[in-house]
């Protein structure tokens, strides 16, 4: 039940996410998840095995804030398996 509770929260954060990007972007959330919004990212933000916590490691890229680095390190990862 623990588990199932822990992916209905990360589901509905992500939800929560793509709204509000949408709102940002004045675009609907279908049209902001279908477009914007990498399938990759979507799959780490539920996916319960996933720390993020490395992406957040190491040093930051030149011109990019922390949070850049650490999605061009995700999609990085990805791109590698």
């Amino acid at each position: 039940m623990l588990a199932r509770d822990d992916n209905r929260a990360r589901s509905s954060a992500l939800k929560q996410s793509i709204q509000e990007s949408a709102r940002f972007l004045a675009n609907t959330p279908t049209v902001c998840k279908a477009s914007y919004v990498h399938p990759d990212v979507q799959d780490a933000f539920t996916d319960e095995t996933f720390n993020p916590t490395s992406l957040f490691t190491g040093p930051q890229r030149a011109r990019l804030t922390r949070r850049e680095t650490a999605l061009l390190r995700l999609l990085k990862q990805k791109a590698e398996k």
